[in-house]
């Protein structure tokens, strides 16, 4: 079947048995109303083809015999024109579908030449039969009647191929303007198209007023106009306030949330589709991120666990060294060297670990009322040698009122532990130190402010990231992670930091929601 759907040869012979069962099935249906007819047209006949009864009962006599050569002759053509049909398109060494010129003519214009063709046909066939003249009749006739069949089966065959070429749409004159409609109601704003829409739906409203003429219609139309808008308007409003709840989930971090586009109007669905693709991409980042975190999380503690085995060994023998009774005072020198060196490498390898586990919230928060003012007074104190160390004095103002703040007393005295070691390093020696405790019904902010021993070139934003110090000479002792541990601790008890550099002046705002408490509580949470 496949060799003969390719075959020419076959076609064209498929095209010449269909046009001769076409002319046997007319010839057929002619004599089959010829012999039903005998008795009412008998003398109309005798006179048109001079042939008397007899030949018209002879007729009658075989009008069953006709009838099947009728049946038969249709069959066959429906078949042939199945096969024609079938193998419409088909070329012999291509796999694909083949148009020729006439497919691809658009559709509507096709069918326009299909229809004055036929008409022209009709009229020259109107013109043999007026001649009266039997032979003209039966050749014109015969010829205008295959040119018919052949103009029906070109049309027939042009459908089929383009049908199977998927052109039969898109090769048409509609789809095409119907595409530059749509091109150009694509670029006019969201508005105007509601405008024009309006306009051509009121313009269609006044349109059957007119022709209606009648009050009953009238009412009718106007009722169903307002119908309809009201469901097109209440539509357009739950679709709007689908978007709208999809960009408050993805505000709110629900990476999950997809939005339906099904049934929306094409703009709306553009920015249904584009929000979709904002989320995928988010939850993308996210993802990546999260495995970056995950894998920079386990290489540091892997390699901070490394670390610890070597450098506890260094610090048991300094310790063992220390004890001997060296007389070198060079070699004591170096002892105090290694010993200083070694617990700062300590202190680095252990702020490493707690700061991969803070930016990835890898600590177990156990939060509970804690009175912010009575930690900031035990770091101070704490602190209160090192202070005077590095010569500055300390001025706290804060209320005299409990301030209770949600909060681990272990992490947020970590917190208040390296911005006091952050002050201590960098802070000018000889200035004030302000540590300011402010509320108000929200918040709770502990500021702190001092003028910066070296001149502070970096954004503020900048002094949070890794391994990034004030010092940029590097003189001081810090392995800048301190205020990127303190961030990130603060952000897992839902509080923030925030550092402000103005000059040489350095400040510091560590905020919390404040706590009310209904009743007083007996164990504080302290450091």
């Amino acid at each position: 079947m496949n060799q003969l759907t390719h075959c020419l040869a076959a076609k064209i012979t498929g095209i010449v048995i269909f046009v001769l069962m076409c002319c046997i099935a007319l010839i057929s249906a002619i004599l089959t109303y010829m012999a039903y007819y005998l008795d009412l047209y008998t003398a109309t006949w005798d006179v048109i083809f001079a042939m008397g009864e007899v030949w018209l009962m002879t007729l009658f006599d075989y009008r069953y015999t006709v009838i099947i050569v009728l049946l038969v002759s249709i069959l066959l053509a429906v078949l042939i024109l199945v096969f024609l049909m079938i193998s419409a398109g088909h070329r012999k060494g291509s796999e694909r579908i083949e148009r020729n010129s006439l497919d691809r003519i658009p559709l509507e214009i096709m069918l326009c030449l299909e229809i004055i063709l036929f008409i022209v046909l009709m009229v020259c066939a109107g013109m043999t039969i007026e001649s009266y003249s039997i032979p003209i009749i039966l050749v014109f006739g015969t010829l205008v009647y295959i040119a018919m069949v052949l103009n029906v089966l070109s049309l027939f065959l042009t459908v089929a191929t383009r049908y199977k070429s998927r052109t039969l749409w898109r090769n048409s004159l509609l789809y095409r303007v119907l595409r530059v409609l749509r091109q150009l109601f694509h670029c006019i704003p969201f508005v105007w198209k509601w405008t024009v829409l309006i306009l051509v739906w009121g313009f269609c409203e006044w349109m059957m007023c007119l022709l209606s003429g009648n009050e009953t219609a009238y009412t009718f139309y106007f009722l169903l106009e307002k119908c309809a808008v009201s469901a097109l308007l209440i539509f357009l409003v739950y679709q709007m306030r689908r978007l709208k709840e999809a960009g408050q989930e993805i505000t709110k971090g629900n990476l999950q949330y997809k939005i339906n586009t099904r049934h929306m109007f094409p703009t709306l669905r553009e920015h249904g589709e584009n929000l979709n693709s904002i989320r995928q991409g988010i939850s993308k980042a996210v993802e990546q991120k999260m495995k970056s975190e995950r894998f920079k999380t386990e290489l540091i503690t892997n390699v901070s666990h490394d670390i610890k085995t070597p450098l506890t060994s260094i610090v048991n023998y300094v310790d063992l060294l220390k004890k001997e009774d060296i007389q070198n005072e060079k070699a004591r020198e170096y002892i105090e060297v290694l010993d200083r060196q070694s617990a700062r490498l300590k202190k680095l390898t252990e702020d490493l670990v707690e700061a991969s586990k803070a930016s990835t919230g890898n600590i177990a928060v156990n939060a509970k009322p804690t009175d912010l003012a009575l930690v900031l007074e035990q770091a101070i104190g704490e602190y209160d040698e090192r202070l005077k160390k590095s010569q500055l004095t300390t001025v706290l103002q804060k209320p005299e009122e409990e301030v209770f703040i949600m909060a681990d007393g272990r992490l947020l005295w970590r917190i208040l532990d390296n911005l006091m070691s952050n002050v201590c390093k960098y802070a000018m020696p000889g200035s004030r130190f302000y540590v300011t405790l402010e509320t108000d019904e929200k918040e709770v902010r502990l500021i702190q402010r001092n003028i910066s021993q070296y001149p502070l070139n970096i954004p503020a934003e900048e002094l949070m990231n890794r391994f990034v110090r004030g010092d940029v000479s590097r003189s001081t002792e810090g392995s800048g992670l301190g205020l990127s541990i303190a961030q990130s601790l603060a952000q897992l008890q839902h509080g923030r930091l925030v550092l402000e550099v103005d000059g040489d002046l350095f400040k510091s705002i560590l905020s919390f929601p404040r706590c009310f408490l209904e009743s007083p509580v007996e164990n504080l949470v302290q450091a």
